[in-house]
This record gives structure tokens, sequence and C-alpha cells, in this order.
């Protein structure tokens, strides 16, 4: 989300800007929702980070990015719930 793995190791400890903490409120809901969905964390990070046909290719953390994004990864996520393919 803008930064490299190199910068946000030199970060860790400060506080965030406005929009990274909506950007890392995002990802903690949507990987919340997939981790009890799938049953484990690491399926989610998997999830996460495959591209998705029904969210047009894009890999879900991509769209993370936007309030409306997210709406589409957790609507998405409903889906699967409601007995969907993923």
């Amino acid at each position: 989300f803008g930064l490299s793995a190199k910068t946000a190791r030199a970060r860790i400890g400060d506080r965030l800007s406005p929009g990274e903490s909506e950007i890392a409120l995002r990802i903690g809901r949507v990987f919340t929702m997939a981790a009890d969905l799938f049953g484990s964390p690491d399926l989610a990070r998997s999830y996460l980070r495959t591209a998705n046909f029904a969210l047009g290719g894009a890999a879900p953390r991509d769209l993370l990015k936007t309030a409306e994004g997210e709406q589409l990864v957790l609507s998405e996520l409903q889906a699967h719930a409601d007995g969907g393919p993923v």
C-alpha cells in the first residue's frame, strides 16, 4: 500500500496517518472474516493474495485501498459463506 517492506519495518511503533489507519482497519476486517470463513489464518492470507475471477481478476488485498473495494471483497466473502464459489 505504498510502502516497501523495509520502510514498514522501520516504522513499527510509529503512529499511522489517518489514511494508513483506515487501510489497516479494512485489512483487519476482511482478514478476520476470511479467517473465520476459511477456518485458518493461512488460508485467509492465501485468499487475500490470490487473483479472484469474481473480483475482476484482482487480488482481494489490492482492492482494500478504498472503501468501495472493501465492500466488493466483503460481498464476495459473504457470497462464499452463503454457498457460492470463491
